[in-house]
């Protein structure tokens, strides 16, 4: 949850690329906590009815990414600034954080015969680019899609006045 503040609220103030790129670095850290958590800890809350709690889970992701777009689109009719976005996700996301450190998860009744066994995680060359990868391409891919847009534009100009009349 950290981590996706960080992103929002840098995103909507980065003074410069580089900086926001770092920043949309943080957002690929934040999407692969979050997407490695939510599943199970859903999943451990409905101990009684796991893949509801797994459907729920896409099923809100498709709901957010529906209005999406008709958020931004009322904010741009509004003539707001695109950071609006970013500091409304990022103060939901916060409070979410801090809803989810003060409430209590619901208590579950241990089984008498149950023993929990201690695995060490091994993280090795191949598992190590998987992680770096997962951090860097989704802020790859967004930064790859803003600079495109702006070479399209120049392009664009550059077109028009190869065709001007003088």
């Amino acid at each position: 949850m950290i981590c996706y503040v960080i992103f929002f609220f840098g995103i909507a103030f980065s003074p410069s690329m580089g900086i926001g790129y770092a920043f949309a670095i943080v957002g690929g850290i934040a999407n692969s906590f979050l997407d490695t958590c939510v599943s199970p800890t859903c999943m451990e809350i409905y101990v009684n009815n796991p893949s509801i709690a797994n459907l729920f889970t896409k099923f809100s992701m498709c709901i957010s990414q529906f209005l999406l777009p008709f958020f931004i689109g009322m904010v741009a009719a509004a003539n707001m600034s695109y950071r609006t976005i970013f500091l409304v996700a990022g103060i939901a996301i916060l409070i979410d954080g801090v809803l989810i450190l003060l409430l209590p998860f619901p208590v579950r009744e241990k089984k008498s015969g149950e023993k929990q066994e201690k695995s060490k995680v091994k993280l090795t060359k191949v598992s190590l680019a998987a992680v770096l990868i997962g951090f860097t391409s989704s802020s790859t891919f967004m930064l790859w899609l803003n600079c495109n847009q702006d070479r399209k534009k120049l392009r664009a100009q550059k077109s028009k006045a190869k065709y001007r009349i003088i």
